[in-house]
């Protein structure tokens, strides 16, 4: 199991690191298309590398193994949906309050 934002070895885990080529291809459409789709990934983290693309308009992480979401989401200033839901998440961080071009948070 990885921790979702850090592990014993102080190792945090990126996409260079062994996570799947298709998210890697993911991330650099994203980097264009400001849409970002990580959806029924088994996820147990979300990627250093998705809390640089700080132009995202639309980020799915839904149907994947999120219990917490990392306060790095505040970064993400131009997100207006955010879809996180099928998760079992047990908090959002305080910092979704600064996405504040956000109309739509999905939680269900």
């Amino acid at each position: 199991y990885i921790e979702p934002d850090y592990n014993a070895n102080g190792f945090i885990p990126t996409l260079n690191s062994g996570l799947h080529r298709e998210m890697t291809a993911k991330v650099k459409l994203a980097e264009k298309s400001k849409i970002l789709h990580f959806c029924s990934l088994n996820l147990d983290f979300i990627p250093s590398e998705v809390f640089e693309l700080t132009k995202l308009v639309r980020l799915d992480l839904s149907y994947n193994n999120l219990v917490k979401i990392s306060e790095e989401i505040g970064v993400m200033t131009s997100l207006k949906q955010l879809w996180l839901n099928d998760n079992p998440l047990r908090e959002i961080p305080v910092a979704v309050a600064n996405c504040k071009k956000l109309q739509e948070l999905d939680l269900k």
